[in-house]
């Protein structure tokens, strides 16, 4: 039985297992704001979230291998002692079942890096095991995929990577499958993808059943639908549509209708 909630503006669930997600993201950054706003990992309470999401990570076109994007993420500094990852694992102390995803891409990471993974049989195979070894090294319990957006030619994304997402996606599951039995582990690597929700954008990038069913979940990104390129004013996250984008003919700009969208398209 697949189970479809969302959450928070983003959530958008296709999976087997009806168990409530409360997912959260947690951005590398945010320790730049200045005074209180500031936010280090050991600032989240750990019972708040089933799930948290570190974002971002990066993927190297030449070495395909995961890359952080801050120095503090992996390195000791003098600033902030120690290394993020270790300290967002450190939550596990007060909650042993919150499970801890590394989310790679991003809006600012663009295609660049997905596209060199898809290049080739070999260039996958590559990525997967030494995604694998750094999920392992810095003890993540899965694999967050924030391609903005496959199939999107404006991003950078090659005329074929709807396909070949999928290919990835099917073979990075098969992957954290064979790994648990290897080294004989109950609980495999998790497996989720961040998406679009932009009805072009999701019929251009994603082969909708195939790749619901190979995911633990989906986190539709509800958020966005107005901003300062709109004319006029519009709510960045609106729940259900306004009379002003019926007559717009934008009744999809809003997090029911791409929920809906995911849903009856086969997710």
């Amino acid at each position: 039985m697949r189970s479809h909630t969302y959450y928070a503006i983003t959530i958008h669930a296709c999976a087997e297992n009806s168990d409530l997600r409360v997912v959260c993201y947690y951005t590398n950054w945010s320790l730049y704001r200045e005074a209180m706003p500031t936010l280090y990992p050991d600032h989240i309470d750990p019972l708040l979230c089933t799930h948290i999401h570190y974002a971002f990570a990066d993927i190297n076109p030449l070495t395909l291998a995961i890359t952080p994007t801050e120095e503090h993420d992996i390195h000791w500094t003098d600033r902030l002692g120690m290394p993020l990852y270790l300290r967002m694992y450190g939550l596990k102390r007060r909650n042993p079942s919150l499970k801890i995803i590394l989310s790679v891409g991003g809006w600012s990471a663009r295609s660049k890096g997905f596209n060199a993974v898809l290049r080739s049989d070999n260039n996958r195979a590559k990525f997967i095991n030494q995604t694998i070894a750094f999920l392992q090294e810095w003890q993540f319990d899965g694999l967050d995929l924030d391609w903005e957006f496959p199939g999107s030619r404006d991003r950078g994304a090659s005329a074929d990577s709807k396909i070949k997402f999928n290919i990835l996606i099917r073979e990075l599951r098969q992957a954290f499958e064979d790994d648990a039995i290897r080294i004989n582990k109950t609980n495999r690597l998790l497996l989720t993808a961040a998406v679009a929700a932009d009805p072009k954008k999701i019929d251009q990038g994603y082969v909708i059943e195939e790749f619901c069913n190979l995911l633990d979940y989906v986190n539709v990104m509800t958020y966005d639908y107005h901003g300062k390129w709109d004319p006029i004013t519009g709510i960045n996250s609106p729940l259900y549509r306004s009379h002003t984008e019926l007559e717009n003919h934008e009744d999809w700009k809003n997090a029911n209708s791409s929920i809906y969208y995911w849903i009856n398209n086969g997710c």
